[in-house]
């Protein structure tokens, strides 16, 4: 099942929203106010994203139950959020930030 997640996730991507797509920075940013975030980060993913499912999905809006590093940003409330793992600027697959297993074992150890 896990492969044609993967499968239907290469499907989809390229789809992606045309805004998105075209570097439309305010769909998530408030242009007169410097530039900062609209509102909640998972609000704003979940406005494009609402039936998305992915073959590694996690939780968010959680607090971990393990020390999270640094370079996998939290929430101001200590939560893990859709960019704790996604660059939400980043042109790479997925917009991880890590390769896939590797970013699970950043929080998750073997």
């Amino acid at each position: 099942m896990k492969i044609f997640f993967a499968f239907l996730s290469l499907l989809v991507f390229p789809v992606l929203s045309l805004a998105i797509r075209s570097n439309d920075c305010n769909i998530c940013h408030e242009p007169h106010q410097g530039f900062i975030i609209k509102r909640d980060v998972t609000e704003l993913c979940r406005d494009c994203h609402k039936e998305r499912v992915a073959a590694g999905e996690h939780r968010v809006d959680m607090e971990p139950k393990m020390e999270v590093p640094k370079a996998l940003p939290l929430k101001k409330d200590g939560k893990i959020t859709c960019i704790t793992c996604h660059d939400s600027h980043s042109k790479e697959y997925l917009m991880l930030r890590y390769k896939p297993v590797e970013l699970c074992y950043k929080c998750h150890k073997k």
